[in-house]
């Protein structure tokens, strides 16, 4: 007897919203990319090195890292 195939998860539970409006997938953790937008600005080799290492120790990509840092940041000194 063949194996029921699961079904994927509805696109109301799969899919939440992130800070600055992207959509990321749980499941994926992943930003919907027809949704994104580019932030650029610099910040020291120093600095992206820390940040890169500690997303990657964390099991977070950079843009979760930067979307759970600046949603703290706003609960810290409000909105």
């Amino acid at each position: 007897m063949a194996k029921a195939k699961e079904q994927p998860p509805s696109s109301a539970n799969a899919i939440e919203t992130g800070a600055f409006g992207s959509r990321i997938n749980p499941e994926l953790e992943k930003p919907v990319s027809h949704e994104s937008q580019n932030l650029n600005f610099k910040v020291s080799a120093e600095f992206k090195k820390r940040f890169k290492r500690y997303a990657l120790d964390h099991d977070l990509t950079m843009i979760q890292l930067l979307a759970e840092g600046f949603e703290l940041v706003q609960q810290k000194r409000g909105k």
